[in-house]
């Protein structure tokens, strides 16, 4: 199967943010495990645009591992493993860890297709 190909057209915000998530699907996806990778497309759901321009959106998700889990179905341990996984594979920057009486901040990167 071919890789995908970066286009070099003028996206807006969403249209990176969409292809980024896309772009997971086609490169990362196939080679994570369920948990790992529904972490990913949560984190992914709940991001927010808080700075950057069109060709370097940066997105920051904000919520906690229980509710992370709970949403998953699965345990905060889980959790607490997919996140680290998912920053080894540069998918994921944690901005602020979460503790009781924090909440987390994740940054969902962008996904380049020829790295996979």
């Amino acid at each position: 199967m071919a890789k995908p190909q970066i286009r070099n057209d003028d996206r807006g915000t969403e249209g990176w943010r969409f292809f980024s998530l896309n772009s997971f699907v086609d490169v990362h996806m196939r080679t994570l495990a369920r948990i790992p990778a529904l972490v990913f497309i949560v984190l992914w759901r709940d991001s927010k645009l808080t700075k950057g321009k069109a060709k370097n959106p940066e997105y920051v998700a904000t919520t906690s591992r229980t509710s992370l889990a709970n949403r998953i179905g699965c345990s905060e341990s889980g959790v607490t493993k997919a996140v680290k996984l998912l920053k080894s594979l540069g998918l994921l920057r944690v901005i602020r860890n979460g503790r009781p009486g924090l909440i987390a901040q994740y940054q969902v990167r962008y996904v380049k297709p020829e790295e996979g």
